[in-house]
């Protein structure tokens, strides 16, 4: 299942170039598309499967029941909880309602999904 860890790395080099271009949207949907597939790498790794939900928070939640607290996991979720909120409504927002997302939101997003890149490495090691 290496290809969930490898198809997430491509989207978050997407949503680095996306804010690097000025695409904030397309960088927050692509930070979107890395944290889901990423998250259901890391669940795959612990149980053998992972979920078909697309819902980032509902896998952050079961990242945490698997790995526990390991890596504080716990607190990463619940520090980034509003924002994790905000990206994962971009993925609808953004393409079929109209939001426009800040230079800001983009930044954050990135760096948000570079944390959870960090806290994923960690889990696996």
């Amino acid at each position: 299942m290496s290809f969930l860890r490898d198809r997430a790395e491509e989207f978050l080099d997407n949503a680095r170039y996306s804010l690097g271009k000025g695409y904030y949207n397309l960088a927050l949907f692509n930070v979107e598309q890395f944290i889901q597939l990423y998250a259901k790498y890391l669940i795959y790794l612990k149980a053998g499967d992972f979920p078909k939900t697309h819902n980032i928070l509902s896998l952050l939640e079961r990242i945490e029941d698997l790995y526990e607290d390991k890596c504080n996991i716990s607190v990463f979720r619940r520090d980034n909880k509003d924002f994790l909120y905000v990206i994962y409504f971009s993925y609808t927002q953004g393409r079929y309602f109209g939001t426009v997302f800040s230079r800001d939101d983009a930044e954050r997003a990135v760096s948000l999904a570079n944390k959870f890149r960090e806290l994923g490495q960690c889990l696996t090691t």
